[in-house]
């Protein structure tokens, strides 16, 4: 007997696309040089992102699962610095282009680094600000935004990211992780006063929300046992795995 997975209730089909394209830990985003047929690879979580490709029904309905409930962050083995915020914007920038502009309006929770503003002035570094650019632009229905804070800052400069991120009128929960002893109190009230969630780590613990070596990621934890090379496309991937590539809107 032959079983239509499309005539289950809705609400059960969610459950499985849940259960299948869901993980509460961070969706890391970086680009591959292997295949251009495969831009995309996922460091993290194992999901089973080939359901995407069962049908258009299915593509449609497990899109929403993917991108709207799970917490994205772009670029690996990054620090607060102009070429890890360079690696970032280009990074999100391409993803974005690849997903299409109706994936990109599914997006809900990101994680990024923190603009970086210039010692002298409180104008932003270019690549530090391109991110937040791209998020606004194109993500009109992100609702979480976590940020990584990694050098200091002082309180005009502080303003003058609340009004970029106030330029953002989709935005709920704004989450800030630093290091204790990186900021002063005042500073860290400052933000609290606005309704920011601030996450102080002592200096000798990495926050966890960004993994053991903050920004970065230990390829030692990925092994053959759930990587084969030769099965890293979207459309192929045998079992759940931490390496998948993202199709885009125009699939069938």
């Amino acid at each position: 007997m032959v079983i239509d997975f499309f005539n289950f209730a809705s609400e059960i089909r969610d459950k499985v696309y849940e259960e299948l394209l869901f993980t509460s830990d961070l969706i890391t985003i970086e680009l591959t040089t292997d295949s251009s047929s495969s831009p995309y690879m996922v460091k993290g979580p194992y999901l089973f992102p080939a359901v995407l490709l069962a049908n258009k029904t299915a593509f449609n309905e497990a899109s929403s699962v993917l991108y709207g409930r799970n917490c994205f962050r772009f670029g690996i083995d990054i620090s607060g610095s102009k070429s890890g915020y360079e690696t970032e914007a280009v990074i999100l920038a391409s993803f974005l282009d690849h997903i299409g502009l109706e994936n990109a309006r599914l997006l809900h929770s990101l994680c990024v680094m923190f603009p970086v503003y210039r010692s002298h002035d409180i104008s932003p570094v270019r690549d530090t600000v391109s991110t937040l650019r791209l998020i606004r632009e194109m993500c009109i229905d992100i609702a979480v935004l976590e940020m990584a804070l990694e050098t200091d800052i002082n309180s005009d400069a502080l303003t003058a990211t609340r009004s970029q991120l106030d330029s953002i009128p989709s935005l709920k929960v704004i989450k800030v992780y630093l290091y204790d002893g990186l900021l002063n109190k005042n500073l860290i009230e400052m933000m609290r006063s606005w309704g920011w969630i601030v996450d102080v780590d002592e200096l000798d613990e990495a926050p966890d929300r960004f993994g053991s070596d903050g920004w970065g990621s230990d390829d030692d934890d990925y092994t053959d046992e759930y990587y084969d090379e030769d099965t890293t496309a979207l459309g192929v991937l045998p079992q759940r795995s931490r390496y998948f590539t993202f199709c885009d809107s125009d699939d069938d």
